[in-house]
C-alpha cells in the first residue's frame, strides 16, 4: 500500500521513523539486526514490533525498500528516501557517524 499526499509528508514527522531512515541512508543497506542495533545505541531499548511497524511505514511511503540478499532481507533507501533525508535530518542526526 503506497501512501499519498499528506500521509506521505507526515511519515517523517515521527522522530523514530526519521532516525530510522537516517540510519538506513547512512548505512546504504542494512539487515534488520543492523538497524535494530544502531537504533538501540541511539534511541535506547524499544519493542522490536515498533521497529517492524515503522519500517513498514517507510516502505509504504516509498522511502525504503526491503530486498533479498542471499538468504536474508536487507533494507535500502530509495532515491526518494535519500532525497527526503535532507540537510535538516543529517544535521539532526549527525551523531550517527560516531555510533
Amino acid at each position: 500500500m503506497q501512501l499519498i499526499g499528506r500521509e506521505k509528508n507526515e511519515v517523517l514527522s515521527n522522530p523514530f521513523r526519521a532516525l530510522l531512515l537516517a540510519i538506513i541512508v547512512s548505512k546504504k543497506s542494512a539487515s534488520w539486526n543492523d538497524v535494530k542495533n544502531r537504533l538501540e545505541e541511539a534511541w535506547g531499548e524499544f519493542n522490536p514490533n515498533t521497529l517492524v511497524f515503522h519500517l513498514n511505514r517507510l516502505i509504504d511511503a516509498g522511502l525504503v525498500e526491503k530486498v533479498t540478499m542471499g538468504d536474508r532481507y536487507v533494507y535500502r533507501p530509495t532515491k526518494l528516501g535519500v532525497k527526503r533525508t535532507n540537510d535538516e535530518y543529517c544535521k539532526r542526526f549527525e551523531f550517527l557517524d560516531s555510533i
